[in-house]
C-alpha cells in the first residue's frame, strides 16, 4: 500500500501516527504521572521545608536559638 503512495502522503501517515502514538502513550501513563504528583507533594521529604515555620517560635523558646542570619 505504501509503494502506491506519494511522497507526501506516506510523509503525512507517518506523522498522523507518530502523534497517535505519543497521545496513546500518555492516556495509558496518566495515572502514573499522578500519583507521583501526589507522593512527592504529600510525602515525608517535603514535611520538615513545609512546617518548620510552624515549629521555629516553639524551637526558638524551648532551646533559645536564634533563627537570624550571623
Amino acid at each position: 500500500m505504501l509503494a502506491t503512495l506519494s511522497n507526501e502522503s506516506k510523509k503525512a501517515m507517518i506523522d498522523s501516527t507518530q502523534k497517535t502514538i505519543g497521545f496513546s502513550e500518555f492516556r495509558r501513563g496518566w495515572p502514573v504521572v499522578v500519583a507521583s504528583m501526589f507522593g512527592i507533594g504529600l510525602g515525608l521529604s517535603p514535611v520538615p521545608f513545609y512546617t518548620i515555620g510552624m515549629f521555629a517560635p516553639e524551637l526558638h523558646k524551648a532551646f533559645g536559638w536564634e533563627f537570624e542570619p550571623s
